[in-house]
C-alpha cells in the first residue's frame, strides 16, 4: 500500500487540527522512511521480483526492523514522543495520535501484502498478510478509496484560513448604517487543494500502473522524494485552509453585524 496510508493523516487532521499537516504526513509513511534508508544502507533488504504479486514486484526479503510490528510499535513511540517534546500544540491527545498515525502503517499493510510481515524480530518465524496485491479488483478501489475518499472529507471539512479573510464595512447610505461583508482570499487555498489532488494523481497512477525498476536502490529513493513532496504540499495547503470547527471567523462576522 503506498497513498492508501495518507487516509489517516487527513482524517486525524480534522479530529485534531492542532497537529502541523506535514507531521501527519510523514508519520504515517514514517516506517516506509525508516525502510528506505535501511534499504540504502543495507541494513534490510528487497529485490525486485517480476511478477512477485499481481499488483507489485517489491519482494521484502529482510524487513525485521522497520516492518515487524514489534517494530511499528517501538517506532510510533518514539515519533509520539519526539511530537511531545518538541512543544508542538495539542498535548498527550494529540502526542498520542501522532503515535497511532505511524502504527496505522502496519495494519494498512496487512491488508494488501503477501505473508512476509512478521511479528518480532526473529524473522524466521511466522509471517503475515491477506495479500490484496494479488486481487487487484478489491486492491486498486480499495486504495484509491482511502486516500481520495479521506481527502474528499479533509477539504470538506475545512475552509480558508482567517488569515485569508478579508473584512470589509460598508455603509448603506440611504438608512445611514453600517455592515459587514465577508470576502474570501481563497485563490491560495484552492489552488493547493487542486496542486496536492493533481500531483497525487499523476503519482498514484504510475505507481500502481508502471513496473518498478530493477535497481531497488533507485526504487527507495524514488519513494522517499515522493514521501517529502507530498509532506512540502501538505504544509503549504495548512497554511491556507482550517478545520470548520476550528474557525471562529463566521461567529466574529455575526458580532460585528450585530
Amino acid at each position: 500500500m503506498f497513498y492508501g496510508h495518507y487516509c489517516g493523516a487527513w482524517i486525524i487532521k480534522v479530529l485534531e487540527p492542532k497537529i502541523p499537516l506535514w507531521v501527519l504526513m510523514v508519520a504515517v509513511q514514517f516506517i516506509d522512511f525508516i525502510f528506505c534508508l535501511f534499504i540504502l544502507f543495507d541494513i534490510e533488504e528487497v529485490r525486485i521480483t517480476r511478477g512477485f504479486t499481481k499488483s507489485n514486484d517489491l519482494e521484502l526479503i529482510f524487513i525485521p526492523y522497520t516492518h515487524s510490528l514489534i517494530a511499528v510499535i517501538g517506532w510510533s513511540i518514539l515519533y509520539g514522543v519526539w511530537y511531545k517534546i518538541s512543544r508542538y500544540d495539542g498535548g498527550n491527545r494529540a502526542a498520542f495520535l501522532v503515535g497511532l498515525a505511524v502504527l496505522s502503517h502496519w495494519f494498512e499493510d496487512l491488508l494488501v501484502h503477501k505473508e512476509d510481515l512478521p511479528l518480532t524480530f526473529y524473522d524466521t518465524q511466522t509471517k503475515y498478510g491477506f495479500g490484496l496485491w494479488n486481487i487487484p479488483i478489491v486492491h486498486y478501489p480499495l486504495e484509491f478509496l482511502l486516500f481520495f475518499g479521506s481527502y474528499y472529507y479533509y477539504v470538506k471539512n475545512t475552509e480558508v484560513h482567517p488569515s485569508k479573510i478579508q473584512i470589509t464595512r460598508y455603509t448603506d447610505k440611504g438608512f445611514n448604517n453600517s455592515n459587514y461583508i465577508q470576502s474570501s482570499r481563497d485563490d491560495q487555498a484552492s489552488k493547493w487543494v487542486k496542486i496536492l489532488l493533481i500531483y497525487s494523481l499523476c503519482t498514484y497512477i504510475p505507481s500502481e500502473l508502471i513496473s518498478a525498476p530493477e535497481n531497488c536502490k533507485l526504487l527507495v529513493i524514488i519513494m522517499l522524494l515522493s514521501y517529502v513532496i507530498m509532506a512540502i504540499l501538505a504544509h503549504r495547503l495548512d497554511k491556507v485552509r482550517v478545520t470548520r470547527h476550528n474557525n471562529r471567523i463566521s461567529d466574529k462576522l455575526k458580532l460585528l453585524n450585530e
